[in-house]
């Protein structure tokens, strides 16, 4: 989801939120975050949009957009320190989700990406792992694909996908 634009901030809501980062470690240190955060950990700040109305913004992005000329709302906002409640802007760099993704991964950071896993049959469910296996066994013991999908209550895309091994792979090889 991307963020909202960050709203005009006052003089004021600039010194509140520098209030709340503990720049005491120098220009090269770590600038964190002292208040609210997100659960993933990332510093959170509230700011108002219009009357009555209150937005909250990750800190690290209001800390780039108080000290550089334009962020994008588009753009993710990055730390070269990797350390989620850093406000320093010497840290944090704009890049596309492509760019972070890739930033993530070349740091080590980035696990692969799972692979699915078979739903529990619901309730409609015509085929099981052991009807699977029976159906491969049948087909291969010379039985049409007609008299499967008949016999088994299924398609005949299904039955073919089945026999051939392109559906329930996870069963091992199929004819």
């Amino acid at each position: 989801m991307k963020p909202l634009p960050l709203p005009a901030l006052s003089p004021a809501d600039v010194e509140r939120f520098w209030s709340k980062v503990d720049r005491s470690g120098g220009p090269d240190a770590c600038w964190p975050w002292r208040a609210g955060c997100t659960a993933d950990g990332y510093g959170s700040v509230r700011l108002r949009i219009s009357r009555g109305r209150w937005g909250s913004y990750r800190a690290p992005r209001v800390a780039l957009t108080i000290t550089s000329e334009f962020v994008s709302h588009e753009a993710f906002v990055c730390h070269t320190c990797d350390n989620r409640r850093c406000c320093n802007p010497a840290h944090l760099f704009t890049a596309t989700q492509a760019e972070n993704l890739l930033d993530m991964r070349r740091k080590g950071r980035g696990t692969p990406m799972p692979r699915p896993v078979r739903k529990p049959l619901g309730k409609g469910s015509r085929l099981d792992a052991a009807r699977v296996i029976a159906m491969r066994e049948r087909y291969l013991g010379g039985e049409t694909i007609a008299s499967l999908m008949r016999s088994f209550g299924v398609s005949r895309n299904h039955t073919t996908r089945v026999v051939k091994g392109t559906s329930w792979r996870n069963l091992g090889a199929a004819v």
